[in-house]
This record gives structure tokens, sequence and C-alpha cells, in this order.
């Protein structure tokens, strides 16, 4: 019995396996990497509005750090609540 392309199976199905794994591996980092950029962005808009010496709107300094990024369709509401030691935000995102 010839046995000489048995190999070739098992190349195919480790081969195609690896590609997959590879696949799952590069939208995981894409991903992650998106998130990422979403939370930097979000943490410096809202210090930047948070911070007392800002002569313009809270809600505008976020938007505005989020269109600059590129990010404003991830944007949902930003609501800004005035407290005795500074102002509180509450932000939500949405997904893509």
């Amino acid at each position: 019995m010839d046995e000489s392309g048995a190999i070739i199976v098992l190349w195919l199905f480790l081969f195609l396996s690896m590609i997959v794994i590879v696949g799952m591996a590069v939208d995981a980092m894409r991903t992650e990497t998106k998130r990422v950029k979403l939370q930097q962005t979000l943490d410096s808009a809202v210090l930047a509005a948070a911070d007392l010496d800002q002569p313009n709107e809270a809600t505008a300094v976020v938007n505005d750090y989020f269109k600059k990024a590129g990010l404003e369709d991830f944007l949902a509401d930003v609501s800004v609540e005035k407290r005795r030691g500074g102002p509180a935000f509450s932000t939500s995102l949405q997904p893509s």
C-alpha cells in the first residue's frame, strides 16, 4: 500500500490551524489596541475638562478630544455634575 502522501494531510491540517490561530491573535491585538486608544483618549479628555482653569465648557472639551483622535463615533454621552471639589464626569461609549 502506497503511503507517500499521508504526511501532506497532517501538514495541511497544521498549516490551516496555524493560519486560524494567527488570525485570531491579530484580531484580538487590534481590538485591544482600539480599547487602549479609547481609554487613553477618555482619560486625557476628562482630565483636561476637569481642569479648574479650563475656560471652555467641559462637554465641549471631551467632544473635541474625541473628534481630534478620530473616535467621535464611539462617544455616546457626556454629562458633567458640578461639585464643591470640582466637576464629576459621567461618560458612556458605544461599541463600533
